[in-house]
């Protein structure tokens, strides 16, 4: 086994926070730079991991929360990055170019004991292999659930229902691994749970 000195990376970020009271947010940009190893196979007994290439993420975040009415509290997100191979310029595995996700969560003011809450995820197309030459697709997937808050012999007791994937949806969640090593990992199918927990 060879064996290679500590890897550098480089990063630089810049961001700005704010809080009005009701909303608040963040935005960030960002430049990272760092090594990119790979396998490679010599012959049928030998395999080396080898330094190929760096890999050069640049982007942006923003992320907003807040209260847009009385019992409807948001929170969500945007990222966009360009995520390079310096040696080829192509575009690194598994990472989509834009994502995107926003939550909700409300509590009528009749039933203060409830919470009705959303979460929708947009993911973009990314890239399965070294060369760009498949591409796994952009996917969306809605979440939703139910909070109940009650008691049970004195004690606060919370009621929780989630529907994960509501509409079943089938979709590749993501791209991975070396190049020459590549895999897939499969989004989750529709699911429901229940749970409950107490406050002692």
């Amino acid at each position: 086994n060879q064996a290679f000195a500590p890897y550098q990376t480089e990063q630089v970020e810049a961001g700005v926070k704010w809080d009005l009271g009701r909303f608040g947010g963040g935005f960030s940009v960002f430049d990272v730079k760092k090594p990119v190893g790979s396998v490679q196979v010599i012959d049928d007994t030998t395999a080396v991991f080898v330094v190929l290439d760096q890999q050069r993420h640049k982007g942006a975040e923003l992320s907003l929360f807040g209260e847009a009415a009385r019992g409807l509290k948001l929170l969500g997100g945007l990222s966009w990055i360009d995520a390079e191979l310096s040696a080829s310029g192509k575009q690194a595995i598994g990472v989509p170019r834009h994502q995107f996700n926003i939550g909700t969560e409300w509590t009528p003011a009749a039933w203060p004991d409830l919470a009705l809450n959303a979460r929708l995820v947009r993911t973009a197309s990314q890239w399965a292999d070294a060369a760009n030459t498949f591409e796994v697709p952009a996917w969306t997937r809605l979440d939703v659930g139910a909070r109940w808050n009650t008691e049970l012999a004195g004690t606060p007791l919370a009621l929780r229902l989630r529907v994960d994937n509501l509409l079943g949806k089938d979709y590749w969640a993501s791209a991975g691994g070396y190049p020459g090593a590549n895999y897939l990992v499969l989004g989750g199918p529709r699911a429901l749970s229940l749970s409950a927990s107490v406050d002692f």
